[in-house]
C-alpha cells in the first residue's frame, strides 16, 4: 500500500511562500514531497532543502521524483534546521514550511 497525503491548503501554502526563481527554501517535513517538488519547479535557480527524519519518506520521494538538481534531501528531525543549514553553508533562507497535517 502506497502512502498518500493531499495537503488541504496546498495552493495557499505555495502562494504564501512568495517563491522567487533564485530563492532558498526549506521544507521541514518532506513527507510525500508535493510541496518540495512544487517549490523546486518555481525556484529553478535556487535551492530547496527537504528535511525528514523518516528514511522511507526520503527514499519514496527519490523514487517518485528522481534526482532534481536544486533539491537537497537531509535525513534528520526538523528541530536540527540550524545545523542542517550551517552544514550546507546556507546563511539565510527566503521561506520555510512545516506540514504537520498527518
Amino acid at each position: 500500500m502506497e502512502f498518500s497525503h493531499k495537503p488541504v491548503l496546498f495552493d495557499e501554502t505555495i502562494e504564501g511562500l512568495n517563491i522567487t526563481d533564485n530563492g532558498i527554501y526549506v521544507d521541514c517535513t518532506l513527507g510525500g514531497g508535493g510541496h518540495t517538488f512544487e517549490i523546486a519547479q518555481r525556484c529553478t535557480n535556487g535551492k530547496v532543502v527537504a528535511i525528514d527524519q523518516d528514511e522511507e519518506a526520503i527514499n519514496n520521494f527519490r523514487k517518485k521524483f528522481g534526482s532534481i538538481n536544486n533539491i537537497i534531501t537531509v535525513q534528520t528531525n526538523f528541530k536540527n534546521i540550524r545545523q542542517v543549514l550551517n552544514n550546507l553553508s546556507i546563511e539565510g533562507i527566503d521561506g520555510a514550511l512545516i506540514d504537520l497535517g498527518v
